[in-house]
Order: C-alpha cells, then structure tokens, then sequence
C-alpha cells in the first residue's frame, strides 16, 4: 500500500536501461572495459562494467600485428 495515499501499487513499469560509460576495448597491454547500463527509472545497473582482459603483443616477424609494437625481446642492446 502507498503510503501517501493509501491505495495499493500498480504493476512495476519496466526497466528502461540506457549506456551509461560506453565499452573501453583491450589493447595489447592494456585492460579494456565492458559497456555499464543503468535504468532511467530505478537505477539499477545492468550489465557491463567488467575487466576485459588485455590481449597480448601478437609478434610475427618482430613486429606486433595488432599495434605495429617492435619486438625488442632478445635483441642486443647498442
């Protein structure tokens, strides 16, 4: 029962869930982020805001094929 009127609750509206900090994506050495969705109307949160882990350097022929990083690893120093 409502408290202000005395009349008992309605259906619940439903959720309408908006992007609240968009996705950050992985990089080679760095985490990325899932996108974080909340609800406009009782601001729950929903989905997202989990780590992504970072990928990795992918080296072929000493040069990283996903951020054009040089391997150095190994390689004598001047």
């Amino acid at each position: 029962m409502c408290e202000r009127c005395g009349e008992p609750y309605g259906e619940l509206g439903a959720h309408q869930f908006v992007e609240v900090e968009p996705e950050k994506p992985a990089s080679c050495d760095e985490e990325g982020i899932t996108a974080l969705y909340r609800c406009v109307v009782c601001e729950e949160a929903e989905r997202g805001g989990e780590e992504i882990p970072s990928l990795g350097h992918n080296f072929v022929d000493g040069k990283c094929t996903r951020c054009d990083e040089l391997e150095t690893a190994g390689l004598p120093e001047d």
